[in-house]
């Protein structure tokens, strides 16, 4: 019997449906197998599901009797069990660990030749214009606007650009970006994802660089190369995590870019440093691709086993 109460938690449901007729165990697999079908039909929220009793009045199951979900629930326990997607997890979190961990050992050590210096002493920065929103446009042909936004953890998303008439681009030469240039948002600079900074490349060209964000460029005697594993950096991180001002939207100057402080090597050994890192990314994108294929896979094993499950086949 429902009790007369507009909505509960999913345990509660559980607890509810379930009788002597209808093992817990043998419903939440039931409930898995039917995937957004099942609870997510007549629920909402993502942490503490709530359910709605009227939709739920009309779930209809069938079951079979209980020593059979017993037995079916045994053979689930078992194969579930076995299915090593913690450690394919886990694979894939040492392969991210691996870079991460060559990547700070870099800016830990001291070399002959380093030099202490701030990034303002060896990049040229620049904060992108104030382009008036009502100009913006859609064309495929007109120039793509470089914002904050745009920027995520390593690399640039185009999926919500905005666009400046390429008629009206001569003005504004001076914030077109080239490839190599190293950007970095000024507003949100971090989230919980990590910084958000990129490296231009061929295929973001020809983009504009919008206030609030900030372009970087090495000087004679630091590549770019190297100053994205630098910005790339824990150190870098910290440092602007600690000097960034804000409550609702935590943001950083130029001028706070420009104080940090850092180690930087000889310019050959820039070069075979990221030499170096390149090549581990790239082992790097290997085993991750491997290991998502890997979860793909087990994914798809769970779904079938469910499917085989509550079809009679198991």
């Amino acid at each position: 019997m429902i009790m007369d109460r507009p909505m509960a938690t999913s345990q509660d449901f559980v607890n509810w449906v379930c009788s002597d007729r209808l093992q817990p165990e043998f419903l939440k697999y039931l409930l898995l197998a039917e995937g957004k079908e099942g609870l997510h039909r007549f629920s909402s929220g993502s942490v503490h599901q709530t359910i709605y009793f009227p939709e739920a009045k009309a779930f209809n199951i069938c079951y079979p009797p209980v020593a059979e979900q017993r037995r079916i629930v045994g053979i689930l326990d078992e194969a579930f069990e076995g299915i090593a997607t913690a450690k394919a997890k886990k694979n894939l979190q040492n392969a991210r660990a691996l870079f991460e961990s060559h990547l700070q050992s870099v800016f830990t050590q001291r070399g002959e030749g380093w030099v202490d210096t701030t990034l303002g002493k060896e990049v040229d920065l620049l904060a992108g214009f104030a382009f008036k929103s009502a100009r913006y446009t859609a064309s495929e042909n007109d120039i793509r606007l470089l914002r904050g936004d745009n920027i995520v953890q390593g690399s640039l998303r185009w999926d919500d650009v905005k666009r400046w008439p390429v008629s009206d681009v001569d003005d504004y030469e001076r914030y077109q970006l080239c490839t190599g240039d190293v950007v970095l948002a000024m507003d949100r600079p971090w989230v919980k994802a990590g910084l958000k900074r990129a490296q231009i490349t061929s295929d973001d060209l020809p983009c504009l660089l919008v206030q609030r964000t900030a372009r970087l460029r090495g000087n004679g005697t630091l590549q770019n190369r190297f100053l994205i594993l630098l910005i790339s950096s824990e150190a870098f991180t910290r440092h602007i995590l600690g000097v960034q001002t804000g409550i609702g939207v935590p943001h950083i100057s130029g001028q706070q870019i420009k104080d940090f402080q850092f180690l930087k090597p000889p310019l050959k050994e820039q070069m075979h440093i990221a030499d170096k890192l390149d090549d581990l990314t790239t082992e790097t994108q290997r085993l991750e691709s491997i290991y998502q294929r890997k979860l793909a896979a087990l994914d798809d094993l769970k779904k079938s086993l469910l499917h085989q499950a509550f079809n009679g086949e198991l």
